[in-house]
């Protein structure tokens, strides 16, 4: 047999389910891609089904090996990365019981009020607090008594991926809080006993072997270790070469989302305070950052609008690849809070709109200024850095959205910062991992030295960033309207 060689990046995204495999220097010899179907049966409520994810995972792991061909046999390891917090109530055998809400739900606000108020905060950190795990499982306590009784397990998508991969029930520190681990009061107070919830164990452990009717199934190695890797935001970060403090990246995804690398956990009242999140990195780090909610989910939103039905992520790229409205949107102003607001001020009853419009505007003036609004709300998080006296700098542009040429350049007016365009994502921050763990790159500076290739830098436009920064200050009074309409209405 031969050495391993190879590992596969496996990132289950909100909207795509990937896998990659990657060589030491970070080429990339094979890719499949699933997409995952995000359910809203009520407002403010965002479900995914875990049995949809499972046969995704299933899919993309063995595309890349058929890909792979006969260096299948290199695979030395799978490394997981996934989105969070979300919610996977299971029985024993790891059949989920109901679909999972995700951390775009919101119908748990109260409960994360109640917690927190009432119980402990230390579990916050992974998403914003109305969106965590014990605030979902509080709400599920009350409306679904018996299917929380019932359930064996209580996981976060993470423990549920590696469970169904390796047949262990454990989770890594990115993925849990803050202070990485369990917060036991709360856990306590919802009568959720250690042996219900996953084990924690460090980024870079290996969680075990991959299942050996799934090694056959995807026809890799019996051997392929499976690591346990990082959430979907620290992955990015990693992939885009982030590794000391003061380090930024911006991510334009379903989210909309901004990070910095810190030293340290910022503390649980400005994280309450200021709506942020953090969670642990790699090498005694943290990640801090913010985010909005809706940044490329925004996008979609309006080209299903358009449409009328589900639409593709190529018929997305289409729909918003040749906008010609000059800077400015011809007016037009976009607040995207289609999911509520997320940083600064967490608020789960605000709502989206247009501002401006006139007769005259058309469906391209529309669409430049959803890109102008999600990039303000990610200059609210940059304002909240500044004012805490986070370092963001040498800053990193990751995800589809940055794909957008207009969307980056607009990004780099509205911030007025030059940003380094990454090509790479979660899937190479968490294979990363994999090779590291494996002993195939000594440590992570060697890892990102020999695997992460910095891309294209978009520089401000010095005309545009002066009227964003007018534009800006026209965003944040109309935002201040909204949130006082989004309580007139509650």
């Amino acid at each position: 047999m031969p050495l391993p060689s190879l590992v596969i990046g496996l990132d289950l995204g909100t909207t795509l389910c990937k896998a990659c495999a990657y060589d030491r220097i970070g080429k990339a010899l094979a890719r499949e891609d699933r997409t995952i179907t995000t359910y809203r049966p009520q407002p403010g409520w965002n479900e995914q089904d875990p049995l949809e994810w499972r046969e995704a995972v299933f899919q993309v792991l063995k595309g890349v090996a058929e890909q792979l061909g006969p260096r299948s046999k290199e695979v030395g390891a799978i490394s997981v990365s996934a989105h969070g917090p979300s919610l996977v109530l299971t029985d024993s055998n790891l059949h989920p019981l109901m679909r999972a809400p995700i951390w775009q739900d919101l119908r748990s606000s109260a409960q994360a009020r109640y917690l927190i108020n009432h119980v402990d905060a230390g579990w916050i950190g992974l998403g914003t607090p109305e969106t965590g795990l014990p605030a979902k499982l509080a709400w599920a306590k009350e409306n679904q008594p018996d299917l929380v009784d019932s359930a064996m397990y209580v996981l976060g998508t993470k423990a549920y991926l590696i469970g169904i991969l390796t047949g262990r029930i454990v989770d890594e520190p990115s993925s849990c809080s803050h202070q990485g681990a369990w917060s036991w009061p709360v856990f306590d107070y919802l009568g959720v006993g250690e042996g219900r919830l996953a084990e924690i164990a460090p980024s870079d452990s290996i969680a075990g072997v991959l299942r050996p009717a799934l090694s056959r199934s995807f026809s890799l190695p019996l051997d392929t270790q499976v690591i346990l890797g990082l959430n979907d935001g620290a992955a990015a970060c990693l992939g885009a070469g982030l590794l000391h403090p003061g380090q930024g990246i911006v991510s334009l995804s379903t989210n909309a989302v901004a990070r910095s690398v810190v030293s340290a956990p910022l503390p649980t009242s400005t994280l309450l305070d200021r709506s942020l999140f953090s969670y642990p990195y790699i090498q005694g780090k943290s990640i801090a950052g913010g985010f909005t909610k809706a940044g490329g989910d925004s996008a979609r939103w309006f080209s299903e609008v358009l449409h009328g039905r589900s639409v593709s992520t190529e018929e997305i790229q289409q729909e918003f690849g040749n906008i010609v409205s000059p800077a400015g949107a011809r007016g037009v102003l976009f607040l995207p809070f289609l999911a509520g607001r997320g940083t600064p001020n967490s608020n789960e009853d605000m709502r989206g709109a247009f501002i401006g419009l006139s007769r005259h505007h058309t469906q391209q003036d529309l669409a430049r200024a959803i890109f102008e609004g999600v990039a303000f709300t990610l200059k609210d998080i940059h304002q909240v850095f500044d004012t805490l006296g986070l370092e963001w700098s040498d800053v990193r542009l990751t995800g589809g959205g940055g794909n957008n040429l207009l969307w980056r350049q607009i990004l780099a007016d509205v911030l007025n910062r030059t940003l380094i365009r990454m090509e790479a994502d979660s899937l190479l921050g968490t294979a990363i991992v994999g090779f590291v763990t494996l002993g195939l790159h000594s440590n992570y500076e060697d890892a990102i030295a020999t695997m992460v290739i910095p891309g294209e830098r978009i520089t401000p436009n010095a005309d545009n960033a002066e009227l964003y920064t007018r534009l800006y200050a026209r965003f944040q009074k109309t935002l201040a309207t909204l949130e006082i309409l989004s309580m007139e209405g509650t």
